[in-house]
């Protein structure tokens, strides 16, 4: 009988990660684009459904990369 050490398996999440300068970029872009919306907001202006769902798309991306 014999053991043999083996190296722990590479992350999959380390793979997918974003670079993290990149991130700080979009999650800056994400900022001004919450700015917007909410300025529309304050004026009685809910965002149109296109807008809406790709607000929400960029929102779940970064808290996946956040996650990750």
């Amino acid at each position: 009988m014999s053991v043999h050490i083996i190296d722990a398996p590479p992350s999959l999440a380390e793979g997918s990660r974003v670079n993290p300068d990149d991130l700080a970029a979009m999650i800056e872009d994400t900022i001004k684009i919450l700015d917007r919306v909410g300025n529309g907001l304050r004026h009685g202006r809910h965002p149109a459904g296109p807008e809406a769902e790709r607000l929400g798309r960029v929102l779940r991306g970064i808290a996946s990369q956040l996650e990750a």
